[in-house]
């Protein structure tokens, strides 16, 4: 059998969905048994040194027939996990280094509020959203099979786009891989397939296509209303991974956070502090007294990372004190100032 040569991801709750529903329209692309094949991040199968992805596609295209007659000139794969978990881009790079991707993004803010959502609906989550994208993130290193990696609680970890391209790029050329952004899939259906078919090589399908939105959140209540300081908490952690996917991927992301921007000069340097860190280490213990009545967490002060950086936190204090001696001495040569011109 042929080998699985187009990749659909990017990120969970981004659009992956859609996109395939659109693609298996095409004579052209086959899928297999379910839409999220998980073959390259299967934790449980990789710790068989005997198990290999070629082997392991084609079971799951066992019951693939030519359409009209006309064998697929792609089988696809859409698991956006790929590019988050462990290795498994270097696995599928390793297995068909002609693969192509189709990558699409979400506002990391909007995508761990949507990701929180499902998780709670489902009862696989218990905490709540404030605190889960705080002191919970410390659960993304409870997965002894990929420390620091959680299929669940990785609400924060996923939205570390940058990196993730990074990764893909250093084993994919890049004129393999198209990356996209879910607004413009939403409000531009037919431009954004019309990239898709371009890059693929292949005729649109005859048929128009019909705007869908597959996979969106479940009428429940999830007792929690998306507040502004969480937002705000996370665009602290995401404003300079942003920057470095648009640069990376040539993609407007733009409007990603635009909600969430104007953060003071403390919170600017807990950035810088919060950049340094691996983002899958574990955060402080959660305190209740930010607590709503709610049990809504609310962090409004300075955020403190782990203790694993606290040369650094000890650094951007002492660089804090020496800008407020600074600015008593030139409150101080001021008032002098004043004092002569008044003589």
């Amino acid at each position: 059998m042929a080998k699985v040569n187009l990749i659909v991801g990017g990120v969970q709750k981004g659009g992956t969905t859609t996109i395939s529903q659109h693609l298996r329209n095409h004579p052209l692309i086959a899928f297999g048994d379910t839409k999220e094949l998980h073959v390259a991040s299967d934790k449980d199968r990789f710790a068989d040194p005997d198990y290999d992805l070629n082997d392991a596609y084609p079971r799951r295209f066992a019951n693939l027939v030519a359409m009209e007659g006309v064998l697929p000139r792609y089988l696809a794969d859409a698991t956006p996990v790929y590019c988050y978990w462990p290795n498994a881009i270097e696995r599928l790079a390793a297995y068909n280094p002609a693969t192509r991707l189709v990558l699409i993004y979400r506002d990391p803010i909007e995508r761990a509020y949507s990701h929180w959502k499902m998780e709670y609906f489902h009862g696989r989550e218990t905490l709540s959203f404030p605190e889960a994208i705080r002191s919970g993130r410390s659960r993304v290193a409870s997965d002894p099979t990929a420390p620091g990696f959680h299929r669940v609680f990785s609400y924060v970890e996923r939205g570390f786009y940058a990196n993730q391209l990074r990764r893909v790029f250093a084993h994919f050329p890049r004129e393999q891989v198209l990356v996209l952004e879910t607004r413009a899939l939403e409000q531009r259906v037919e431009e954004t397939l019309a990239r898709i078919w371009n890059f693929l090589e292949l005729d649109a399908p005859a048929a128009a296509p019909k705007p869908l939105r597959e996979n969106t959140a479940f009428a429940h209540d999830y007792g929690y209303e998306f507040d502004q300081r969480d937002g705000e908490f996370l665009y602290r952690l995401f404003q300079y991974e942003i920057e470095a996917f648009a640069d990376l991927s040539g993609v407007d992301v733009s409007h990603w956070g635009a909600a969430y921007r104007g953060m003071s000069p403390i919170a600017s340097a807990d950035v810088l502090r919060e950049r340094a860190l691996r983002p899958n280490l574990a955060f402080q213990p959660f305190d209740a007294s930010h607590a709503s009545a709610s049990g809504a967490l609310h962090e409004d002060t300075a955020f403190e990372g782990p203790p694993v950086k606290r040369d650094l936190q000890a650094e951007i204090d002492r660089l804090r004190a020496e800008n407020e001696e600074l600015r008593a001495q030139l409150a101080g040569t001021t008032e002098k100032r004043r004092s002569w011109f008044g003589r």
